[in-house]
């Protein structure tokens, strides 16, 4: 009899702790809106509120899987936990959709609790929530125009194609004129400037502009810039018409190089080389330019000389 009592008792304690763990805490599920159109976005919100984290620690949270009766989640938040006074408050935001019209269930989802206990945990459920999904509704766009078949473009004519292709072939062959004669105009003045130069012949017409330079007065510095500007220019323009090779663009670099490749002789090269040194670095040519003067006249005098030798075989121009 004893022992009846003992467990009756037991069983009334149970319950009474049941009820309590039951009432303390508060789960639930909520949305946004209960009716959406097909493609519409929900949000989902579970909740569990007043969760005594020592004595009923939650040991599952709910696992909503990717797509569930007729709903997809698109976006699914993390678990936020506020703690107050030892009392836990957890929560977890979905973004749901659904693309088939009608009505359809947010099913429960089960919370489990642990009661520090030998038994099973306690399983609580939030409540199941009705979503009626629309379909569509396209009338009132005003923009919308039903899908139309295909219209196949009526096809070109072989007169029609033929005067296109004459258009273009005849507007090609304008621009070729064009072209060609714009070379032909830059060519044309081109040797029109040289054969004003040729009209003396070319080493008559260096020889002379040699000896104009070498009459030009010497006052200062800057004059003496301008002195070596001229006579290395005049060397260049000379090369360039004996050769046809236009070096007057080229750095000394790369002219020295073309030089290398002509067969002059060795005195001349190496003393126009020096004469090629101080056109570049204008500090050579200090106080006693006007002594030097004759002498680097001299020496580009002997080699537009020998370069003119070398290209025709003719004797010296005195």
């Amino acid at each position: 009899m004893r022992a009846i009592n003992f467990f009756i008792l037991f069983l009334l304690v149970e319950t009474f702790q049941l009820f309590s763990f039951l009432q303390a805490q508060n789960i639930n599920a909520s949305v946004d809106r209960n009716s959406i159109i097909i493609g519409e976005q929900i949000k989902l919100v579970l909740t569990a509120d007043n969760v005594d984290g020592k004595k009923h620690p939650i040991v599952q949270w709910p696992q909503i899987p990717d797509t569930f009766n007729h709903f997809e989640v698109i976006e699914r938040g993390k678990i936020d936990t506020v703690s107050k006074n030892g009392v836990n408050h957890y929560e977890q935001t979905y973004i749901l959709t659904s693309f088939d019209e009608g009505f359809w269930d947010i099913p429960a989802f089960n919370v489990l609790f642990s009661k520090r206990s030998p038994r099973n945990p306690v399983s609580l459920n939030t409540p199941s929530i009705k979503i009626k999904v629309f379909p569509a509704d396209i009338s009132r766009l005003k923009n919308y125009h039903d899908i139309k078949n295909i219209m196949q473009t009526p096809k070109e004519s072989d007169h029609s194609q033929t005067k296109t292709n004459s258009v273009i072939a005849l507007i090609a062959f304008i621009v070729l004129i064009i072209v060609l004669w714009a070379v032909l105009k830059r060519r044309r003045i081109k040797s029109k400037t040289l054969e004003k130069k040729g009209m003396l012949n070319s080493i008559d017409w260096i020889l002379e502009q040699l000896t104009l330079l070498e009459k030009k007065q010497i006052p200062d510095k800057d004059a003496v810039k301008e002195y070596y500007h001229q006579l290395y220019q005049l060397c260049r323009q000379y090369f360039s018409m004996e050769f046809d090779i236009n070096v007057l663009y080229c750095t000394t670099e790369e002219w020295v190089g073309i030089l290398e490749g002509v067969e002059l002789d060795k005195k001349n090269k190496a003393a126009f080389y020096e004469l090629v040194k101080k056109a570049d670095s204008v500090r050579f040519a200090d106080r006693d330019i006007a002594e030097k003067q004759n002498e680097e006249i001299s020496t580009a005098r002997n080699f537009v000389k020998a370069l003119h030798r070398l290209k025709t075989g003719s004797p010296d121009k005195n």
